[in-house]
């Protein structure tokens, strides 16, 4: 346990960067676990709209007119434990790459909470492809608050995420969701995804990436739908990405 800890914080401290973009996903994680011995796919899609025209300096195509899409299917291994793959792909201009494989684990307390507030640590470690990133191997570590009551729903985070790349350092990228259940099978929502630069010496404002995306879901039969339009606030960030995530159990 001790080894795999160490590697997990070495994957996550390595040298590199990140920046939400098009070609990531756009998900807040909360504390909701599948239940142990079942599991889900989800299939997430994003599209630049209006996403920036010049490749990002830590590497990677331009995100404008891009599309992202990324299978994950995951498990629930304890009450308190869920591991997921995600198999992304890039397009772009008829072109179409793989991006990687991304392995993820999230590990929450108390095990099935619903209401009050639950806490949460995700680690996930990634291979990377040339065509998105600088480094082959990278890992994040990302601790979650929630606070559940009622129809609201909020979550924060703060992720220490690299890359083991030639350029960068460890980035911040702290993300945060409110999400109130307006009817019964409506439930509409605030995303923030933001990356502030290197741990050690953060970026100018007008350096940093943050999105804000508006949001909706709602129940498909045992499935889900989510929908977002997110804004990039400043120049690093893509100015508007369309987002469609949806998934059902199995």
């Amino acid at each position: 346990m001790r080894r795999a800890a160490g590697l997990a914080l070495a994957l996550a401290l390595a040298p590199g960067t990140g920046r939400p973009a098009v070609y990531d996903e756009f998900e807040v994680h909360g504390t909701d676990l599948e239940a142990p011995g079942e599991g889900g796919i989800d299939q997430h899609i994003n599209y630049g709209v209006r996403g920036r025209t010049t490749p990002p300096p830590q590497g990677g195509p331009a995100t404008n007119q891009g599309v992202y899409l990324s299978t994950e299917v995951a498990y629930g291994v304890q009450p308190w434990w869920e591991s997921a793959v995600y198999v992304p792909f890039a397009m772009q201009g008829g072109r179409i790459d793989p991006v990687g494989v991304k392995l993820r684990n999230l590990f929450v307390a108390p095990p099935g909470a619903q209401q009050g507030v639950s806490f949460g640590m995700l680690v996930e470690f990634r291979y990377l492809t040339p065509r998105v990133s600088t480094g082959a191997f990278s890992g994040e570590l990302r601790p979650i608050v929630q606070w559940q009551s009622g129809a609201w729903t909020l979550v924060g985070t703060f992720g220490f995420s690299g890359v083991n790349g030639p350029q960068g350092n460890t980035v911040l990228a702290p993300s945060a969701r409110a999400y109130r259940q307006v009817t019964e099978r409506l439930t509409l929502g605030l995303e923030y995804y933001g990356d502030l630069g290197p741990a050690l010496r953060p970026e100018p404002l007008k350096s940093q990436a943050h999105q804000v995306f508006v949001a909706a879901e709602w129940p498909i039969g045992r499935g889900m739908v989510n929908i977002g339009l997110g804004y990039g606030l400043t120049q690093a960030s893509d100015r508007l990405v369309a987002r469609l995530r949806f998934g059902f159990p199995f």
